[in-house]
């Protein structure tokens, strides 16, 4: 289940205790910033059956938890790619840039699909 509108003060031990009496859980991930400690106010937590995560939905999906009107739903694995457009103007386009250069910059934030690198009839 997807899990939404959190506390930033929720703990993954504080999800276990509320979700505990629906049923056996596999897993619970509180989604945290880049400096791991600051909660992003959503997570995912996994039962061992259907069933049970069908009826935490139910029972939790709009409960007042920790000062905040949770949100529980169906979780749903989506791949998200952006495509982005990237322009250098400069004689030198052949010294200063390599797909090699693209790629290292932008694989920090994910898989880079593609990289074209277009030289204009001014990049002589």
């Amino acid at each position: 289940l997807f899990l939404g509108d959190l506390s930033v003060h929720c703990t993954e031990r504080d999800i276990r205790k509320l979700f505990r009496p629906f049923g056996t859980i596999e897993a619970i991930r509180i989604k945290r910033g880049s400096n791991a400690k600051t909660n992003l106010s959503y997570g995912f937590i996994k039962f061992s059956n259907r069933q049970s995560a069908e009826l935490a939905m139910e029972q939790v999906n709009g409960l007042m938890f920790l000062g905040r009107c949770i949100r529980a739903a169906p979780a749903t694995s989506k791949k998200e790619t952006a495509q982005i457009h990237v322009s250098f103007i400069s004689k030198q386009v052949d010294q200063l840039i390599s797909e090699a250069t693209i790629r290292s910059l932008f694989s920090n934030y994910g898989e880079v699909l593609d990289v074209a690198l277009k030289k204009s009839q001014f990049d002589k």
